[in-house]
């Protein structure tokens, strides 16, 4: 169960995440695959924690710049 918010800060290649227990989910920024194309075990955690009790609603925003 996800307990607090989950905060992945953004890098050069990499978006920012945030994921509340609030409902809010939020992926902005530069997703380059350049060498890994799977997606980070501690974002795929902290999506699993977040089903596992969502709250009522959740508002998803994504401001992506995908390259490959």
């Amino acid at each position: 169960m996800l307990t607090g918010e989950l905060h992945i800060l953004q890098t050069r290649n990499t978006p920012e995440v945030v994921i509340s227990p609030e409902g809010i989910i939020k992926i902005k920024g530069r997703a380059l695959m350049v060498n890994n194309t799977e997606i980070p075990e501690l974002m795929l955690n902290g999506f699993e924690d977040y089903l596992s009790n969502p709250p009522e609603t959740t508002d998803v925003i994504i401001a992506l710049e995908y390259l490959t």
